[in-house]
């Protein structure tokens, strides 16, 4: 047995042996046998992210999407730490210890957007350092280490073990299932399971049209989490063959589907210039290929008015979507959801004094930063960024603000470099994730989803896809 196997095989049990020691006295001080029953859940998943850690990122991502992050008790500043945050515990813990054994992770490849993370983490360390909830902001330091910028970089170290990326995109195909199946039974049911554990919860309407959000708390949530899986669902359809084409493309039209049973307009406007990417690389060059997209683009515009013209449900929710704003001879209603992101970035503008400009007013504390504005012809105090942007500038100033442009900038641009240089039968993948990427980057423009698991998690897997070498050799 070499050295490093004898490490291995010795560092298993003392870990294992450890967390558990501590758990059980955990338990034994508070009397508590749902925390030692957890405790040793905890410890077998560190254990087999030591063992298996490609299997066990993609557990963390599935327990991420299926189960509700914030299923745990409040305790005020910080967010709720429930099980989705408790298996990440266990999986870095377990990839860490293999890390200290394994040479090849200790030694990794070169960094990728090692340079705008360096930037946006100083960005965010002094906007910390001057914060007005300096423990809300250290929490989402935290979180950005660990949720974010780690595991982001494990994904990258992940993308190159074989078989990875395959087991990614089927795992990303029944999850999708999963959701829409919830979705489905929440559109014909007008009910949701997760409401039994959030009693307040009600179900949302838009004009009378009922919004679906299946194991997400908001029905953009759920689309933008479409938006990042589509994509990937359409190439995997393009690329495979057989049986695993039929299924993932069944996929693929489920995600559409519930995407529009949303009425989320900025996720269908995201997920449109996603597939644009892809069916513009598709067509290349080809000509056929042109003639054949814009053929069905065509189709299903014809099939959208026939719709229109016989089915009110249809021509109810095509109106919501094509005329959006609601308009009026005096402009847009203060009820509309555009005039309200007019008055949040308005209200942004003069809550920002001196410095603040600079700085902001720190990581995580918009709700707590007492933004107001009119809206609706009331008064209210902003609890929540309706636009990243927006968020961004109140909480890290312009400085935190420019820093994350950056970061992103590189991300995209890596994944588009990747995408032109991959060889032509690892391309499709790349472009996937440069559509789920720059969908993303464009729904929250009008949203703020990028620091929520599982969302961040997910676009952050996505770059680690697009930048990364290895995957699967098949042209579409």
């Amino acid at each position: 047995m070499t050295t490093q196997a004898l490490n291995e095989h010795r560092l298993v049990p003392i870990v294992a042996g450890l967390v558990a020691v501590t758990a059980c006295a955990a338990a034994a001080a508070v009397d508590g046998l749902p925390i030692l029953a957890a405790a040793v859940v905890i410890v077998a998943a560190a254990v087999m992210s030591y063992r298996h850690p490609s299997g066990m990122l993609l557990a963390v991502i599935s327990v991420a999407v299926l189960v509700p992050v914030d299923l745990a008790p409040q305790m005020e500043p910080l967010p709720r730490l429930g099980p989705t945050r408790a298996l990440l515990f266990a999986f870095l813990a377990g990839w860490t210890a293999r890390a200290l054994v394994d040479r090849q992770v200790r030694r990794p490849p070169a960094l990728p957007l090692a340079r705008g993370w360096v930037l946006y983490l100083a960005a965010t360390v002094l906007g910390t350092v001057v914060s007005i909830e300096p423990i809300r902001s250290l929490f989402f330091l935290a979180s950005l280490l660990i949720e974010q910028l780690l595991l982001f970089y494990i994904a990258v170290y992940q993308s190159r073990e074989p078989g990875f990326e395959r087991a990614l995109l089927s795992t990303l195909a029944v999850l999708t299932v999963a959701v829409s199946a919830g979705a489905a039974y929440e559109a014909v049911t007008h009910s949701n399971p997760i409401f039994l554990l959030y009693p307040w919860e009600t179900t949302e309407y838009r004009l009378g049209l009922l919004r679906v959000r299946s194991t997400f708390f908001h029905p953009i949530a759920l689309g933008t989490f479409l938006t990042l899986v589509l994509p990937f669902l359409v190439v995997d359809a393009a690329i495979a063959r057989g049986l695993r084409r039929v299924a993932v493309g069944a996929a693929a039209t489920l995600a559409l589907g519930t995407s529009f049973l949303t009425f989320s307009r900025g996720p269908w406007l995201a997920q449109a210039l996603a597939l644009a990417i892809l069916a513009a690389w598709w067509v290349r060059g080809r000509l056929i290929r042109l003639a054949a997209i814009t053929t069905l683009v065509a189709l299903l515009a014809g099939l959208g008015l026939v719709l229109a013209a016989t089915v009110p449900a249809v021509s109810d929710s095509l109106r919501l979507a094509l005329d959006p704003n609601r308009l009026t001879e005096g402009g847009l209603f203060e009820s509309s959801s555009e005039y309200y992101r007019i008055a949040l970035f308005e209200a942004v503008f003069a809550r920002l004094n001196g410095v603040e400009w600079l700085y902001g007013l720190g990581p995580g504390t918009f709700y707590l930063a007492d933004v107001e504005s009119t809206y609706a012809g009331h008064q209210h105090v902003l609890t929540a960024a309706d636009s990243q942007l927006a968020k961004l500038l109140l909480e890290q100033g312009l400085v935190g603000t420019a820093s994350f442009l950056v970061l992103i900038a590189g991300a995209v641009g890596a994944c588009a470099r990747a995408a032109r240089r991959a060889p032509a039968k690892r391309a499709a993948v790349r472009v996937a994730a440069l559509g789920a990427v720059t969908g993303f980057l464009v729904s929250n423009l009008t949203v703020s989803m990028f620091f929520l698991l599982p969302l961040a998690l997910l676009f952050w897997v996505a770059v680690a896809l697009g930048v990364a070498p290895g995957g699967r050799a098949s042209e579409p």
